[in-house]
């Protein structure tokens, strides 16, 4: 999962958000959360309405808020504490994993993403993939789209990361021939990159191969990056690392928030 916050005092904003005028901005890729409810709806086919049913007390919901037109898939879900005062609040952008070709926005990690606004945050989920490249990618590298709000900055400031690939997975046959230099995290190493956090596991060799990773990481602390924690599992949990240590990482995880956006 990747977690980006966006820095107050610069007041810059995710375009895909710009309606929440947030302050903060943090944006996770989650390649395996898993539910945290055995009796909750099935995600694929999760109504609205079922959607709404899942706010826990105090916690007002926003189902399928278009942020452009054109596609339906353009939507997101977002959730926010119901007495929000006069204060802006931090922003949890959760980008579901996939092999960045699955996945849905009301999948796997939503009731993380509800109980986070109970805490404080305004939390939006959506569907997307290439969230590593958000918290990482300048805006040199022309990758800023021409969708709307392009007055507005998208860089980021932190990301936290479970089991993220840094370079694109096609299957066979698919992507053969083409240029994807944009689409490799390793395009944007430097020194300026904002403070990053990863979990990955060593077993993790074909869905988000660990050595990608490893040279990745090596690369940014060769390069100078000023805040850089990387937690490898070595028990064989493979992809499912942030899983089998679900405790651990949301402890974590949720430290990792409380210190880079509510500083």
């Amino acid at each position: 999962m990747v977690f980006v916050e966006i820095c107050k005092d610069r007041l810059p904003t995710v375009k895909l958000i710009l309606f929440l005028i947030a302050w903060l901005v943090s944006v996770s890729t989650n390649a395996q959360e898993t539910s945290e409810t055995t009796n909750r709806p099935n995600s694929n086919n999760m109504s609205d309405s079922e959607f709404l049913k899942l706010a826990p007390e105090g916690v007002t919901v926003f189902p399928d808020l278009a942020y452009r037109e054109g596609n339906e898939a353009w939507k997101l879900d977002l959730a926010m504490p119901t007495d929000r005062g006069k204060n802006a609040f931090p922003v949890i952008v959760y980008i579901h994993g996939g092999g960045w070709t699955q996945g849905d926005k009301r999948g796997q990690g939503i009731e993380s993403i509800l109980g986070y606004a109970t805490k404080g945050f305004v939390s939006v989920s959506l569907n997307a993939h290439l969230a590593l490249l958000l918290a990482i990618c300048p805006p040199s590298a022309g990758m800023e789209g021409d969708g709307p709000y392009q007055e507005y900055s998208s860089m980021v400031q932190s990301a936290h990361c479970s089991s993220t690939p840094t370079k694109p997975r096609f299957g066979r046959g698919k992507g053969a021939g083409k240029d994807v230099t944009k689409m490799h995290a390793m395009s944007y190493v430097s020194a300026e990159v904002p403070p990053l956090s990863f979990i990955h596991g060593t077993a993790d060799t074909i869905k988000a191969p660990v050595d990608h990773l490893d040279e990745f990481v090596q690369a940014l602390r060769e390069a100078g990056t000023k805040e850089l924690t990387y937690k490898r599992y070595d028990d064989g949990t493979g992809h499912g690392a942030y899983v089998a240590h679900l405790e651990e990482s949301r402890r974590s995880r949720e430290e990792f928030f409380v210190r880079v956006l509510m500083k």
